[in-house]
This record gives structure tokens, C-alpha cells and sequence, in this order.
């Protein structure tokens, strides 16, 4: 041990230790006291000193220090870092944010790194800007793409199967542009019960659309194929659970849309209204 003063933890906090953080052996019985978890975490984390110049006795120090101020509650670090602090693993870090490249190649080069930093117990987050929209054109096949909602499914079924340190599974951020043409399904993707549960997700909202929905809120709102550059309205009479970029008329600047469409107000309720439905769904501005 490297202090002789004992954790002061309640019930709930030691089995909380028990079901997610105390070491265990191949048949999954606990094998590590809270007192030897603690100690563990403080030489791993004070070890880092001597990369800094550190005499042996400052790293002792520093491992004592730190050790108080766990054994007290007055900081504990994060949950990888209880997980894997000296032990094989070694990460420490809690959150990552991974690109998401638009190629079959890029996705699942991501979906792979996702699984092996949740794998050790780190939290994943995903930007899908530069996915193609639904139904849009593929060179290389002569096909058109099943979209951003289908290959966000692969990153979520994957996060089921990843099993983090002896009992918890992983947790992810999605995060898609307000001007992406997919950026109805993107909303709206937690409304069906069950879909996307190991998900926050979030609505990148920028300056432009805060100060148009301030002063204009009523006009078209424009999304923009980050393949092409090409602007296209939102027909209020999508379905939007179903509909392909060829659904999406082109927005002509000089020409006023046809038929309504969703305006800078529509998307910002529709943003609100489902962050407000689905318990754990976020729109982050």
C-alpha cells in the first residue's frame, strides 16, 4: 500500500468498484481489494514524474499525495484510468474523437479503431460532415451510397459487441452539420425506440445559421452536398426517414422553392423538439 489511511467509500461506491473497476482473474471473480486499486492508480500515475526529471523520492511523494486525495474523495480520475492504470493496457484517456474518411476503407478504418480504444474503456466520438448524402453517386461502383444512417448503424451494432474492462459497454458521440442533406434523418434517428442507444448525438450548429435563424428565421434552409458543394431545400413533404438526394430540390438563389420547405426555424425546432423526446438524445450548439 502506499499509504496506511483507508478509502472512505459507501456500500454503493465499493460494489460499483466490484461491477466495473476491481481487477479480476480469467473466470471473472474479483481479484484486487478498492485499497490495492487505489494503489495501483497512484504508483502508475506518479511514475510519470521521472519522464519529467523526477528523483525517486518526489515520485514517492507525488504517489503519496495522489493516493490521499483518492482514499479521501476529494479526486477520483477517470474511469479509464481506474480500469487500466498499471495494468496491460495502460490507456488513460477518456474521450477521443476519430474521422470518419467517405470511403469504405476510411469507415471501418474507423469502426476498427473505435472498437479497440473501447476495447480498453475509452469513450468514442464521430463526425460524419464528409459522408456522402443518401442515394448520392458512387464512382467507383456506378452506384449511388445507402447513406450516412446505414454506416452510422455499423459504428452503434459494433459498440454492442465491445465488452469495456469486466462488465460495461461503450458510449459514442454522432456529429453531423446542420447543412449536411441528411441532417433530417440525423435528427430525428433516436425517435425510434431502441435505435442508437450507446449514442448522444449532436447537431453542429454554426455562427451563420444562429445569426440567419435570429434575423431571418422564416427563410429556406440550405444544406450542401459536401461531395459536390451543391445547394438543395428540404421539401416539407419529405419523408424523412426515406428520402435520397434526388428528393432534394436544387436551391436557385434567384428563384424562391416551388413547394414549401423546411425553414432555419422548422430545423431548429425539429432540433429542440427531439432533444427534448428521447432521454438521452443532445443538440449541441
Amino acid at each position: 500500500m502506499t499509504s496506511d489511511r483507508q478509502p472512505r467509500l459507501t456500500p454503493n461506491a465499493i460494489q460499483t468498484l466490484r461491477r466495473r473497476y476491481l481487477r479480476r482473474d480469467e473466470s471473472g471473480s474479483v481479484v484486487e481489494t478498492p485499497e490495492q486499486l487505489f494503489a495501483r492508480v497512484a504508483r502508475c500515475v506518479a511514475a510519470a514524474e521521472k519522464s519529467f526529471g523526477a528523483s525517486d523520492d518526489e515520485v514517492r511523494a507525488v504517489e503519496r499525495r495522489f493516493h490521499k486525495a483518492m482514499t479521501g474523495t476529494e479526486f477520483l480520475p477517470n474511469s479509464p484510468t481506474l480500469m487500466n492504470a498499471g495494468r496491460s493496457s495502460g490507456m488513460l484517456s477518456a474521450c477521443f474523437v476519430l474521422p470518419v474518411a467517405d470511403s469504405i476503407v476510411g469507415i471501418f478504418d474507423s469502426v476498427k479503431h473505435a472498437a479497440m480504444i473501447q476495447k480498453a474503456g475509452g469513450g468514442t466520438g464521430f463526425s460524419f460532415d464528409h459522408l456522402r448524402p443518401t442515394g448520392d453517386y458512387i464512382a467507383s461502383s456506378g452506384g449511388t451510397t445507402s447513406g450516412l444512417i446505414s454506416f452510422w448503424r455499423v459504428f452503434s451494432e459494433a459498440t454492442h459487441a465491445i465488452q469495456q474492462g469486466a462488465t460495461r459497454r461503450g458510449a459514442n458521440m454522432g456529429m453531423l452539420s446542420v447543412w449536411h442533406p441528411d441532417i433530417l434523418k440525423f435528427i430525428t434517428a433516436k425517435a425510434q425506440p431502441g435505435a442508437f442507444e450507446n449514442f448522444n448525438i449532436s447537431v453542429k450548429v454554426a455562427d451563420e445559421f444562429m445569426a440567419g435563424l435570429a434575423e431571418r428565421p422564416d427563410e429556406p434552409h440550405v444544406v450542401r452536398n459536401p461531395r459536390t458543394g451543391r445547394r438543395h431545400w428540404l421539401p416539407r413533404a419529405l419523408n424523412i426517414a426515406g428520402y435520397m438526394l434526388a428528393d432534394l430540390p436544387p436551391a436557385d438563389a434567384d428563384r424562391p422553392p416551388a413547394a414549401p420547405v423546411y425553414s432555419r426555424r422548422d430545423v431548429w425546432d425539429l432540433i429542440v423538439q427531439q432533444a427534448w423526446s428521447t432521454e438521452i438524445g443532445r443538440a449541441h450548439v
